[in-house]
């Protein structure tokens, strides 16, 4: 659908720990699989797959909450040292549309994420604006509606002018 291996961070931080995706962890936060050592080697094995995947000449799309510049700043620095587009996608909606949202995922049991109110909260909390260079290389996209559909199809004619660009 959208071109690109999407690796997502629920999933790499499960399998780092033996676990299957949709198996609970029974971790909260700053616990078990969520610890900052956690957190770091999770964002280390998302960089690492980033940079096969790549390497492998597939485009890819890390999904992860890069709350804090220095999660996002490696997967810049990967994409200047290989030669590709860089792109945040700085996804936007109210915080009473994100804790629907988390809440019916939590209640569903059918995504890897664990995330419940508690956590979005805490993220809220501790999430870092874009700085002014990162800024140049994000697209907001307002997730309120179905209107975001527009935006990931310029995100892909955006990758794909810079990917032809290259060749």
């Amino acid at each position: 659908l959208i071109g690109a291996v999407r690796v997502r961070s629920d999933v790499e931080r499960k399998r780092l720990h033996g676990l299957k995706p949709l198996e609970p962890s029974s971790s909260g936060p700053d616990t078990g699989i969520y610890t900052a050592a956690a957190t770091t080697a999770t964002y280390e094995r998302l960089l690492g797959v980033a940079e096969h995947t790549v390497g492998a000449g597939y485009p890819v799309l890390v999904d992860a909450a890069f709350l804090k510049r220095a999660e996002r700043e490696p997967f810049s620095r990967l994409a200047r040292r290989c030669g590709i587009p860089f792109v945040v996608l700085d996804f936007d909606a109210p915080e009473k549309v994100l804790r629907e949202r988390v809440a019916r995922r939590a209640e569903s049991g059918a995504d890897a994420s664990e995330a419940d109110l508690a956590v979005l909260e805490r993220q809220m909390r501790f999430r870092e604006p874009l700085f002014p260079q990162e800024r140049l290389a994000a697209i907001t996209i307002d997730t309120r509606g179905t209107e975001h559909i527009r935006p990931w199809r310029a995100v892909m004619r955006r990758l794909n002018r810079s990917r032809r660009a290259s060749d």
